[in-house]
């Protein structure tokens, strides 16, 4: 069964993105969210991703859409309750 992220549609039309927009995708999962998110960032945007997952990490270190983004891309193995120590390291 594929992921089917939840209110990406929503999520997508309330946050009020640019090019250049810092993001973070707290519950990376299969990507979905985050793959939208950088369709809306340029060069001077960058995407925090975050899963507890680290299979979900490393199957994202290999897809092209985040590898080779316009926007800086920060994958991470960790928790979102973690989410401000992440962020500043």
């Amino acid at each position: 069964m594929d992921h089917i992220s939840v209110l990406l549609e929503e999520v997508i039309t309330v946050l009020p993105l640019s090019q250049d927009s810092c993001v973070c995708d707290a519950t990376f999962g299969g990507g979905g969210h985050s793959r939208a998110l950088l369709n809306k960032l340029g060069e001077g945007g960058c995407l925090l991703a975050i899963d507890a997952d680290q299979a979900a990490i490393d199957k994202a270190l290999g897809d092209p859409v985040f590898s080779q983004s316009k926007a800086e891309v920060i994958l991470k193995c960790g928790n979102f309750r973690d989410l401000a120590r992440i962020a500043q390291s």
